[in-house]
């Protein structure tokens, strides 16, 4: 093969043209240069024509030396050269993987992007399910962050809570702030101030901005397993490029109406911070989502700002004190475990109970064993619970936790006052049922749960609600919900767990 033939045109051509400016170069400036051009006859055939330039007698432009010309005759093959580099090593195509991995990193710690402080807004809007097609808020919000890595963060918080009329419904404003050493929360309303250490080992991103004060939370990243995705392009959010991640419908895992379709996510391209996200309920309906308006990276920030100063009247509650040894605020717990039955029922510290009736067509789907902390794990502590998920082909879903500090049966029991709620009896221990979640103001519709106390296991104690009797132990809750069975239903998979 001749060299010609190894290689590229755009390469052979600027061989060509530099061969071309030497013999220029060394052609006596003083001698006119002829040049061949071709001409088109009347035939429309092209032949050769020689001009010279001095011959001729006419100005034919500016005169410029053969060295200035080959100057600038370089400076374009450069240019040419530089587009057929370019043009030859495109940037290679990103994955929804890799994208995924990016942001999954970014958002326990920004640092590792070379992110040392930011500023930025945020907004974040509720609809109601129950509306039809209205799209009418629910709630709405502003969040502002001021965050400097790894341990130091404030974020301003103004909340509102809306009826369907649109008439406010409540409002919150609250302060927290990271110093780097204590973690300090300022109930503005209340006037109240609660302090804790900060975890010594974590990101104060990672407890502040990535679970709750900023797009994508930890469900939406972590618990990929449960969900498909699929990269969707590139869109500009506060005046970044991200990339749009698309999640498919959960799987496994705690999902309320509304956040129980899919999900999207818009990821910076440059930090892999996530800045938006919103969730589908199952319809296709936009449930939530939450923007960045404005974002600054590495500027520097008041450290009035990253410092907190309890105001003057406020009632200080300081739980420092109360806190084990080497544990803070927020403390990251490992990441949730997608496993057989047989696997959790060996991994628990306790009996994992299993419903012997399940209504027609619904299925186990996934199992999940989740730790409050490492330090639980390590201790094998009665702070574990398991997550079991059902689900019919329709898409409607039946959820079961159980354990110790198991969100689904917490929630039920400390719904508010305003929820539709009752008592009854399962297996002789008093149960509480709502109906209605948080994700739709509590009002009726969208969910029928059911909860109570299994028991009292292991170290630990609680006071009674009347605070006059101490019951020793860690208290195992169960929690059954559905967005399509009725509580008659649930009543009877309750009485079944075994």
């Amino acid at each position: 093969m001749s060299n010609d033939e190894q290689t590229g045109p755009v390469e052979r051509s600027l061989t060509a043209f530099f061969s071309r400016v030497r013999a220029v170069e060394q052609t006596p400036t003083r001698v006119a240069q002829t040049v061949t051009t071709t001409i088109e006859d009347s035939s429309g055939a092209t032949r050769p024509r020689r001009t010279s330039a001095r011959a001729s007698g006419r100005r034919t432009g500016i005169a410029v030396s053969p060295r200035l010309a080959a100057a600038g005759f370089a400076m374009v093959a450069v240019s040419l050269l530089a587009v057929a580099v370019f043009q030859g090593t495109k940037t290679r195509p990103v994955s929804a993987a890799q994208v995924l991995e990016r942001a999954r990193t970014a958002a326990e710690s920004p640092l590792s992007s070379g992110v040392k402080s930011l500023v930025l807004t945020q907004t974040g809007v509720t609809y109601f399910l129950d509306d039809g097609a209205a799209r009418t808020q629910a709630s709405r919000g502003e969040w502002k962050v001021w965050y400097e890595a790894p341990n130091r963060q404030r974020i301003e918080v103004d909340y509102s809570q809306l009826e369907p009329d649109g008439r406010v419904l409540s409002q919150d404003s609250e302060v927290s702030v990271w110093d780097g050493t204590d973690y300090w929360r300022h109930d503005v309303d209340e006037g109240s101030v609660r302090v804790l250490r900060q975890d010594p080992g974590a990101d104060t991103y990672s407890q502040g901005v990535y679970r709750g004060a900023a797009p994508g939370d930890s469900d939406m990243l972590r618990t990929t397993n449960c969900r498909s995705v699929d990269l969707r392009g590139e869109e500009a959010i506060a005046g970044r490029t991200t990339y749009i991640l698309e999640f498919g419908r959960a799987k496994c895992g705690f999902s309320l109406p509304g956040s129980d379709g899919r999900s999207m996510v818009w990821v910076d391209k440059s930090t892999g911070l996530v800045l938006k996200s919103e969730m589908y309920a199952v319809d296709g309906r936009l449930y939530a989502f939450r923007e960045v308006t404005s974002i600054e990276f590495n500027a520097p920030i008041p450290q009035s700002r990253l410092s907190f100063s309890a105001p003057a009247g406020a009632q200080i509650r300081d739980d420092r004190r109360d806190q084990p040894i080497g544990v803070g605020v927020a403390s990251p717990a490992p990441e949730p475990k997608q496993i057989s039955l047989a696997e959790a029922r060996k991994e628990a510290t306790f009996e994992v109970l299993v419903p012997s009736s399940i209504p027609a067509g619904f299925a186990l789907e996934s199992v999940e064993h989740y730790w409050s902390s490492d330090l639980a794990k390590e201790h094998r502590s009665h702070a574990d619970y398991v997550f079991l998920r059902y689900a019919d082909p329709q898409g409607n879903w039946l959820l079961i936790g159980e354990g110790f500090g198991a969100l689904l049966p917490g929630m039920i029991l400390q719904a508010p006052p305003e929820a539709r709620q009752g008592t009854l009896e399962i297996h002789g221990q008093p149960a509480k049922w709502i109906d209605g979640s948080p994700t739709n103001q509590w009002r009726p519709g969208g969910m029928v749960g059911l909860a109570w106390e299994v028991g009292r296991f292991g170290e630990g104690w609680g006071l009674s609600p009347d605070r006059r009797t101490v019951s020793y132990g860690s208290p195992m809750h169960v929690g059954i919900a559905s967005n399509s069975l009725d509580l008659e239903q649930l009543r009877i998979v309750a009485e079944s767990l075994r």
